[in-house]
């Protein structure tokens, strides 16, 4: 199936929809490499209208990109106290359980910040109560092997 378009000067571009621009960015964005997402982002928010990406469109974006790529975030400002944004620990799109804590923190995904929330305490069913002394034995191995292995590094496990 072929169309019939006419063909342009090589000095004259088609105008590409803001709608077209959009996907584009975030093909781009969430196709990233980890740990690249800031500098990419500002890249591509040169190369757009000012405001094409809206804050809520770009929290949507930069939450994919950390449940994709399993990312770090500080709790409470304590660069040494983190927890891994994946699905498992998800309990809405800002909330998120810290395993070691037991306690709910809200994430800034764009900000890249977390904060523990003190007047919400878990849902119940947030851990199972038949493993939980298996789940703290391997959280335990798990720090136990992050501190050996990752001393210079960052890392971060959790265990649901």
């Amino acid at each position: 199936h072929f169309h019939n378009t006419q063909k342009m000067s090589d000095d004259e571009y088609e105008e590409v929809p803001d709608e077209e621009k959009l996907k584009i960015a975030q093909h781009f964005l969430l196709s990233s490499p980890p740990g690249q997402f800031s500098d990419l982002l500002a890249d591509v928010t040169k190369l757009l209208p000012k405001d094409l990406i809206s804050p809520e469109m770009l929290t949507g974006i930069r939450r994919a990109y950390d449940i994709r790529h399993t990312a770090l975030v500080s709790v409470d400002g304590d660069k040494d106290k983190a927890i891994v944004l994946c699905k498992e620990a998800e309990l809405d799109a800002t909330k998120y359980i810290d395993s070691h804590a037991k306690k709910i923190v809200k994430v800034d995904h764009v900000g890249q910040t977390a904060t523990t929330v003190t007047d919400k305490p878990l849902p119940p069913n947030a851990f199972d109560s038949s493993v939980e002394e298996k789940r703290t034995q391997a959280l335990a191995g798990l720090d136990e092997y992050l501190e050996k292995h990752f001393s210079e590094g960052r890392a971060a496990c959790g265990a649901f």
